[in-house]
């Protein structure tokens, strides 16, 4: 916010040295230019919000993210039982992540409330009541027997391809999609990394979205394996840099 009250500050007193230094006969000149610092300034603006870690008050907000953001996700569609209810069933997967996450892990939200990520640690994961719970709930609102069975061994496979030691799976990371591409996702991904590698965490996710591989490995995710489910599934990685994997040992 600070920074943000800076820029405006610049704006001001640009768009002041303009009307001094322009003529009444330079006017337009003068105003294009005004509007141009304007532009700007709500560019910037519109990448201040800063990522925040989340309450259970966030909640109903999280999902709302989430379940907008996956609403065609073919890792989703795997899980769910689909049908009339799909809708429902996508938020009580995205309320199950979260309440999970908020128990075994960490939750992120923009101040803003436009993007969301949900981080599951597992070396924290035990069985808990509430837990058992949680479960019980996913599987008679979202999923159903027959697909437990399948999503069992896919939760197997992708545990194949992570380490032993310890290290953060970020499960579910989402944009409002009226606000996709407009630099929330890769802020949210750049701090959630920072992050966990000034914890000495390496970083795992799966994603489902083969277009999207370019965009995680532009943030320095690498490829680490192609799950052939009735889909293709990505595990990626972000393994610590050079100087935190010394400063870990």
């Amino acid at each position: 916010m600070k920074r943000s009250w800076g820029v405006i500050g610049a704006f001001l007193t640009r768009s002041l040295t303009y009307v001094k230094i322009y003529s009444s006969q330079k006017f337009f000149l003068c105003s294009r230019a005004i509007l141009f610092n304007l532009k700007n300034l709500l560019n910037h603006i519109s990448f201040a919000a800063a990522m925040i870690e989340a309450t259970y008050s966030d909640r109903k907000s999280a999902v709302q993210i989430l379940s907008k953001s996956f609403d065609s996700n073919k890792s989703v569609e795997y899980v769910i039982k689909g049908g009339p209810k799909r809708c429902a069933q996508i938020r009580a997967l995205m309320e199950y992540a979260f309440d999970m996450c908020m128990l075994f892990g960490e939750v992120y939200i923009s101040d803003d409330k436009k993007a969301c990520a949900l981080v599951m640690l597992p070396y924290k994961k035990k069985l808990t009541l509430k837990s058992i719970e949680l479960d019980i709930k996913f599987l008679f609102f979202c999923s159903s027997i027959k697909k437990l069975s399948k999503v069992l061994k896919r939760e197997e496979a992708i545990r194949d391809f992570h380490p032993e030691n310890k290290y953060a799976h970020l499960w579910f990371l989402g944009v409002l999609p009226q606000e996709q591409g407009k630099g929330y996702g890769s802020k949210l991904l750049n701090e959630l990394a920072a992050s966990y590698s000034k914890r000495y965490l390496p970083v795992y996710l799966e994603t489902s979205t083969r277009s999207n591989l370019p965009w995680y490995a532009k943030h320095g995710f690498m490829l680490v394996k192609e799950l052939r489910l009735s889909y293709s599934l990505f595990i990626l990685k972000k393994e610590l840099t050079i100087y935190h994997a010394f400063a870990r040992n």
